[in-house]
């Protein structure tokens, strides 16, 4: 039975300072231009992907 269950994501909001809306809005304008999707979800997914690549795997 357990092969057949599948994953459910997790539900995790977030308030981010203003700030970060300039940010936000870069990432937005290079997705668009490799036409990947624009979806606040996947460019948060980017952004922490980065953060760990940038904060964990570089300093291990």
């Amino acid at each position: 039975m357990a092969e057949t269950e599948e994953k459910k994501p997790s539900d995790l909001f977030l308030r981010l300072p203003p700030e970060l809306g300039t940010l936000l809005d870069e990432i937005k304008v290079v997705r668009a231009k490799n036409l990947e999707p624009l979806t606040n979800t996947s460019i948060v997914i980017d952004a922490v992907k980065e953060y760990h690549k940038v904060r964990v795997v570089n300093k291990a």
